[in-house]
């Protein structure tokens, strides 16, 4: 019960509040997401290339499915489709943000799937022989990327209205598969980072009293009483003592701020590296900033994310300058699917498509040097042919270079391969796409390395695009 305010003093409240706030952070966060969802429950929305808004930092390289479980009346069953013709990852996320399983081309290989989700309470066969998953929570957070092969788009959008959610125990009906007309918000970190306290903790009530507590959100959940934050009961701030009140907004504002202020990458030079462990028990203050930077990150198995946002020189990398990112030969991302290449601003929104280009992936035709080496440009204005085809369009102001390397190889996992700073271009001389087109005698020289309906693997052979 509440403590009528003589026997806490500000400090152990500003303490409590903090304490809470960042533990619970993920659960508040998550909640706005799935409130904001356009499909209902048991449900897959389909990006169809139009929002992107799904997920922190989308990757406009693949196209996203997501969906919000109610495992509350029984397990529901995930079909994945036949991954050959394209490698659809699907992460599972509890109410808490974190990644508990996940499925797709790395777990079936070419085969199609189907796979029982089960909630923390559910004790029956889930029958027909299904490989049964048990999430944490009763909700649960699908999200499904499908990447884009730019010679086979049609693929990507085929295979997300493949995938499909069966509910076992009654729980919402079948998704549909027609593509929706509601666009996504934006992705609500930032909205909860700014929340009030008495916003905060008001909603952080209901949701305690929706699910289960464990022993260590009771462990949380004990303390906060004392100010007043109980399961099922109306918060307010109105209803403390003035000096609690006040101790509360700083508790919870010194926790935003720490949550906001911090980034959950390893810092490794000019690139930080942000990679999910599997078995991995993150501290609270630890868990609060994924969930706020970087929500949905895949196991460091299936995605490894490099975030950049200096040059090599130590220099905040900005749209007035051009630069260029340098691969040796055979020192593309070392994948066994494939990488992409996205420059985002600070807010982590995708700069202004220009001819609807958003970014590269190692899917794309890049052109490479004679000696086998490839260059990539990173600037606001596109390039001239040749150049064009290894072309990222970053924003105007200060930005963030992200690299994903999905199916990272050993030497990646390992920490043995790292990207290359971004070197910014000087604008002594002529800029390279005024120069007199050597394309012809470029072409000649690199014949050796990429012919016509080839791709350039990162291992240096050539194999037939689709």
């Amino acid at each position: 019960m509440f403590d009528d305010g003589v026997n806490i003093d500000p400090e152990t409240v500003i303490r409590i509040a903090y304490e809470g706030c960042v533990f619970f952070y993920p659960l508040v966060l998550l909640d706005a997401a799935r409130r904001q969802h356009p499909a209902g429950a048991n449900r897959f929305h389909h990006d169809w290339g139009l929002t992107r808004r799904c997920v922190s930092h989308p990757n406009p390289q693949v196209l996203y499915s997501t969906a919000w479980l109610d495992l509350e009346a029984g397990p529901v069953v995930l079909d994945v489709p036949n991954p050959r013709a394209c490698p659809v990852q699907i992460s599972m996320i509890d109410a808490r943000g974190r990644v508990f399983a996940s499925a797709g081309a790395r777990e079936a290989g070419a085969l199609a799937c189907r796979i029982a989700i089960a909630g923390p309470g559910w004790t029956n066969d889930v029958g027909q022989g299904l490989p049964a998953v048990r999430a944490p929570t009763n909700r649960v957070w699908l999200v499904a990327r499908t990447p884009v092969d730019p010679d086979a788009e049609a693929i990507a959008p085929t295979l997300q209205r493949q995938l499909s959610l069966t509910p076992t125990g009654g729980a919402g009906e079948p998704e549909d598969q027609a593509p929706r007309a509601s666009v996504m918000a934006a992705w609500p970190a930032r909205a909860c980072a700014t929340m009030n306290a008495g916003s905060f903790f008001q909603r952080l009530a209901g949701l305690l009293e929706e699910r289960p507590a464990s022993r260590r959100d009771a462990a949380v959940i004990e303390p906060l009483r004392r100010i007043g934050v109980i399961p099922g009961r109306p918060f307010s701030l109105d209803r403390l003592p003035s000096r609690v009140a006040q101790a509360v907004c700083q508790g919870v504002a010194r926790a935003q701020g720490a949550i906001a202020a911090r980034t959950s990458a390893e810092n490794t030079g000019p690139w930080t590296i942000q990679a999910r462990e599997r078995c991995r028990t993150d501290d609270p203050l630890a868990a609060a900033i994924l969930a706020h930077d970087c929500i949905g990150l895949n196991f460091q198995e299936d995605a490894i994310y490099f975030k950049s946002e200096t040059d090599s020189n130590g220099q905040v990398l900005n749209g007035e300058h051009r630069y260029r990112l340098h691969f040796d030969q055979f020192r593309t991302p070392q994948v066994e699917g494939s990488w992409s290449l996205t420059a985002y601003d600070l807010n982590g929104e995708l700069p202004t498509p220009s001819g609807g280009r958003l970014g590269l992936s190692g899917r794309d035709r890049l052109r490479f040097n004679a000696d086998g080496s490839v260059d990539l440009r990173i600037q606001s204005d596109p390039p001239l042919d040749p150049l064009a085809a290894n072309w990222t369009p970053c924003p105007p102001g200060d930005f963030r270079l992200v690299l994903r390397a999905y199916g990272p190889r050993h030497s990646v996992l390992g920490g043995l391969w790292r990207p290359p700073a971004a070197h910014r271009m000087h604008s002594c001389g002529p800029p390279l796409e005024s120069r007199p087109d050597l394309s012809w005698m470029n072409a000649a020289m690199a014949s050796d390395f990429v012919h016509p309906g080839v791709e350039q693997t990162s291992a240096g052979a050539g194999v037939a695009t689709r």
